[in-house]
């Protein structure tokens, strides 16, 4: 174990043996998983494999040429995104901490977390995944919520807002507090200057801060909803997803000139999107008409755009388009659905929709995109 590379291959072999959470497993393969267990592992490598562990951790480097990668999802589905090309030894290294971490590793996981955070200085842009914290700082989380759960590490800067230790530390305080039940609607005293003082912080911290804002309250309290306008106004669009998620939940109408103006203005087809949904939650019907036809002529957004302006005028709800459209013709289309809501405004405010064969729908509104579910073409030909 003398050279990092040896100790990398090492834990590659033995993280096949390390005993884990088996919950999402099937039960034919707990069965099968128990069994290897009891051959595989002894208790007595713990020491060395933590040690192991702990030196591929602090192999991370942030500063390391960016690669796109693909990745599974706790739940299931896979994620692509840019990453630090040299991630995986140091997400290994959290992933064998997880079970086997103590208190004594909290100082390792925390460094690292530091130097991921700090990786995240500048937002993401208007392509690729935001609605996920990226490898291996999604690792480390998850390690270090692990050891929070075991009891081996205790609450970080709950209570007086104690200061904290760096950026991981903050994370962890407004991360940590979201996960424990307060008296409803309540936070500790000094949470709204934390969180005011760090609202445009790197991303991550901001997507924390969105969890620990307290749910429920009707009406949301002004300095929540302050909180939450800033959120909206990120110049990271996977915070401004998140914040599209609160403010939908949220009930607060006010909030809609901000979710309209992310819909008029932002290019990220994930963002666009969650804007649109939480628009409709707090009731926007000819107003988000109005704003998602101001994006019809963008060719990323097209499709996305079309489906919404469907769902709110009519009974069908069309899982995929077929079809494209050229630059005039989106522009054409623009010019058809403005019409439409200039005519009809009254009637898409009151929720009238028009049946999925009605002739009265006009079909320009639909240029040459055609849909089909359940083996019916719509609209019908």
């Amino acid at each position: 174990m003398q050279d990092f590379a040896g100790a990398s291959v090492v834990a590659r072999c033995l993280s096949q043996r390390i005993p884990f959470d088996s919950k999402a497993l099937a039960p034919e393969l707990k069965v099968k998983r128990q069994r290897m267990l009891e051959t595989a592992w002894d208790e007595s490598y713990t020491p060395r494999v933590r040690a192991i562990a702990r030196k591929l951790v602090d192999s991370f480097n942030p500063k390391a040429p960016l690669v796109t990668t693909i990745y599974e999802l706790k739940g299931g589905g896979r994620i692509s995104g840019l990453v630090p090309s040299e991630y995986r030894d140091a997400d290994l290294g959290a992933q064998m901490l997880a079970p086997l971490g103590t208190r004594e590793d909290y100082a390792t996981m925390r460094a690292a977390l530091d130097k991921a955070i700090a990786w995240t200085a500048t937002p993401r842009g208007a392509e690729g995944v935001i609605s996920h914290l990226p490898l291996p700082m999604s690792t480390f989380i998850r390690t270090l919520d692990l050891l929070h759960e075991r009891g081996h590490v205790q609450n970080v800067g709950l209570g007086e807002w104690q200061s904290c230790n760096g950026n991981a530390e903050i994370y962890l305080a407004f991360h940590w507090l979201a996960n424990t039940p307060p008296p409803p609607h309540t936070r500790p005293k000094r949470w709204l200057e934390s969180a005011k003082a760090n609202v445009t912080n790197n991303y991550p911290i901001q997507m924390a801060i969105l969890e620990s804002i307290p749910e429920g309250g009707e009406p949301m309290s002004p300095e929540c909803r302050e909180l939450l306008v800033a959120l909206l106004n990120s110049r990271d669009p996977g915070v401004m997803m998140h914040a599209c998620l609160v403010a939908g939940k949220s009930g607060d109408k006010t909030l809609l000139p901000e979710l309209l103006a992310i819909i008029r203005a932002e290019d990220h087809e994930t963002l666009f999107r969650y804007a649109c949904i939480a628009a409709k939650q707090l009731g926007a019907k000819r107003s988000l008409a109005e704003a998602v036809v101001e994006r019809l002529p963008n060719d990323k957004l097209t499709a996305n755009a079309l489906l919404v302006l469907i769902a709110l005028v009519t009974d069908y709800s069309p899982p995929a388009s077929r079809g494209s459209l050229t630059r005039q013709e989106r522009i054409d289309l623009q010019t058809a659905w403005r019409q439409f809501i200039a005519k009809n405004g009254k009637e898409i405010d009151a929720g009238k929709k028009y049946k999925a064969d009605d002739r009265n729908f006009p079909i320009v509104l639909l240029g040459n995109m055609r849909w089909s579910q359940n083996g019916q073409d719509w609209p019908k030909k």
